[in-house]
């Protein structure tokens, strides 16, 4: 632990961060995880997944409309 003022408190932001990051992160096979940050401070995290789908046999059936 820090003598300083204030400094646990940042360790421990910091800390959940990195875990809010990670957690994100995960399990993510295909996506992206977007870290925004404004004025020096991370302000929001996103995450997009995509899930590949498997075809069926009716899917790689090619059907033409007139």
């Amino acid at each position: 632990m820090s003598t300083r003022s204030g400094v646990q408190g940042v360790d421990d932001a910091l800390e959940q961060l990195i875990a809010d990051i990670m957690g994100a992160v995960r399990n993510l096979e295909y996506g992206a995880v977007t870290i925004s940050v404004r004025g020096g401070q991370v302000v929001q995290l996103e995450r997009s997944e995509k899930r590949r789908l498997a075809k069926t046999d009716s899917q790689n059936q090619k059907s033409y409309a007139p």
